[in-house]
This record gives C-alpha cells, structure tokens and sequence, in this order.
C-alpha cells in the first residue's frame, strides 16, 4: 500500500510539473504573443509581475498593457535567442514555485542573464502565475 500511494504521488507531481513548464511566460520575449503571455496568468486584479523601474505591476489589465508596450518597443526586431537554465518546481497540492535563469544573447551578440521566480497556484484544473518576479543582471559580453 505504502508503495502504491508513493508512486501514485510521483505520478501526480510529475503530470503537475510538466503542466507547469507548460506556462510560457518567456512567450513575450521569445514569440512576442501577448496573448500566450497573458494565458501564463490569473485574471485577477492582484496578480503581480516584477520590479520594472523599482516597482511592481499589479493586475491582469496593468500587465496586459504593460506587455503590449514591450512588445510594441521590439519594433519588427528579430526575436532574441533564449534559454532556460536551472529550471526548478516546486509543487505542494495546488500552489507552485518555480525558478530559472533566462540567458538571453542579443542580436549584438552580447548575453543579458535574467533571474525569474514564479508562484502559481492551479486555479480550476490550470496552473496560473500569481506572482512573477525578475531580476535582471547587467548585460556581459
């Protein structure tokens, strides 16, 4: 009994993990989809997103028209090579924490290192980011 419900539990947190890499947040920057951004959220006026210019976004419509913004000052540049690195979940029943890097190399070939920190929480039956954090570092050749 003890081994069935310890493989049932693996089970369960492994089909939550892979939900949770499902939610592309990096869409604004690597696609430039808002609309793929904005399903990474809870449409709610307390989801938050930051630091950008030491303060935070808060709410689904401030987000919204925030990533409408970057998108519009990518200006038909081609997208940037990015990756994840380290990416590690954290599941506990219906909430989530997830960590990474985003390494991301410009079109100049210079490289911007990203560090992210998301707290979702699965909000009927999908998994949405409530908080999104990000700290970026200074660009390096």
């Amino acid at each position: 009994l003890c081994l069935f419900f310890s493989t049932s539990l693996f089970a369960q947190k492994t089909k939550e993990v892979t939900a949770i890499k499902a939610v592309k947040v990096d869409a604004l920057n690597r696609d430039h989809d808002l609309d793929a951004y904005m399903s990474c959220f809870a449409k709610s006026d307390k989801v938050q997103v930051g630091p950008s210019n030491d303060k935070m976004t808060i709410g689904y419509e401030a987000i919204k028209a925030n990533g409408e913004q970057v998108i519009r000052g990518y200006d038909g540049r081609e997208n940037q090579t990015l990756d994840i690195l380290g990416l590690d979940i954290r599941v506990n029943k219906k909430t989530a924490f997830a960590t990474c890097l985003q390494a991301t190399k410009t079109a100049q070939g210079t490289f911007i290192d990203v560090f992210k920190s998301d707290y979702l929480e699965n909000i009927k039956g999908e998994w949405k980011i409530v908080d999104h954090r990000y700290f970026r570092a200074a660009e390096r050749d």
